[in-house]
């Protein structure tokens, strides 16, 4: 999980900043837009980063900005799936979670697409609600990474309150000092 967060901060916080300095001349990139964008801005955009930038651009969506949403939905999942209890808590934290991730990969091609032709109205809406949405989501996956990291958190302490390391753990589950019979049938 740590990994897969510290690869979309390194995207969102240092790879995007990076090349909007470079490349984009001060224009704001699609992704940090918070209340999304218009064609306005995407011409602007597009202007800004020429046929060069806007292929460059591209190959950050086709990159990393394609390997953080998969790694970060794929270690999420695997978070909410461990520590989280009750079957429809966990189908719907992962409901949020594989939105998070499928919104950003659709907002990317979005992006892109509305960069490639900024006339085009309805790809530049498509993009700048993917883009809004995807801002929406992240508040709900922070929101669900904090309720499944408290759930977690409640059953191990009623698990070492009641004997054991661990909650489900088998071996770990034991009282103290209460060792396992002989095995026997292998």
């Amino acid at each position: 999980m740590a990994v897969a967060a510290a690869l979309w901060l390194w995207v969102h916080a240092w790879i995007l900043p990076g090349f909007a300095a470079a490349a984009a001349g001060g224009t704001p990139l699609a992704e940090w837009t918070l209340g999304g964008f218009d064609q306005e801005h995407a011409r602007a955009l597009a202007a800004s980063l020429g046929e060069e930038g806007r292929a460059a651009y591209e190959g950050i969506h086709r990159s990393s900005g394609l390997l953080a949403p998969l790694f970060v939905g794929l270690a999420w999942l695997l978070f909410v799936a461990l520590n989280t209890a009750s079957r429809a808590r966990r189908w719907t934290r992962s409901a949020v979670v594989l939105a998070f991730a499928g919104v950003s990969l659709a907002g990317n091609s979005a992006i892109d697409a509305a960069l490639a032709d900024p006339g085009d109205g309805a790809a530049v809406t498509t993009a700048s609600l993917l883009v809004l949405a995807r801002w929406v989501l992240l508040v709900l996956l922070l929101a669900v990474t904090a309720l499944t990291a408290a759930e977690g958190l409640r059953r191990r302490a009623a698990a070492r309150a009641a004997g054991g390391d661990h909650a489900g753990d088998g071996a770990l589950s034991r009282p103290r000092g209460q060792e396992p019979g002989p095995r026997t049938g292998r």
